[in-house]
């Protein structure tokens, strides 16, 4: 993946999971002495615009990664989201106990689903016999 489409596509999903709008966004930068547009956070978003040392430095403060985060091709999206630079808050920890169980008792129930249809399988297959 192109390397601006990549810190692009980071800075979209961090701008949208912390809540941020590209215009809260430009805002949030300018404050930090960076002066940019919602059409420039656009672009910066689908890789149409280089993207300086600054503003990843000011990203990253805004949006609370590490900077690094920007350059990383592979990594769990939840992790990833939920990568910052400080220990997660309590909300965050239960946050993801209920996203951890919620996963659990999906699979638990997947589990379950194809032991039945297999079960059906084998009585099915039986009462031909």
């Amino acid at each position: 993946m192109d390397t601006l489409v990549l810190v692009g596509t980071r800075i979209k999903e961090l701008r949208e999971f912390r809540g941020f709008s590209q215009i809260e966004l430009a805002k949030a930068l300018s404050d930090k002495g960076i002066s940019v547009s919602r059409e420039t956070i656009s672009k910066m978003e689908t890789g149409n615009r280089n993207i300086t040392a600054l503003e990843i430095k000011a990203l990253s403060d805004i949006l609370d990664v590490e900077t690094d985060f920007f350059f990383e091709e592979e990594e769990e999206s939840l992790v990833a989201l939920f990568r910052k630079k400080d220990a997660l808050d309590e909300n965050d920890e239960l946050f993801l106990e209920d996203i951890f169980m919620t996963v659990e008792m999906l699979v638990a129930q997947e589990e379950l689903h194809f032991q039945g249809r297999k079960q059906r399988e084998i009585s099915l297959r039986d009462e031909k016999y």
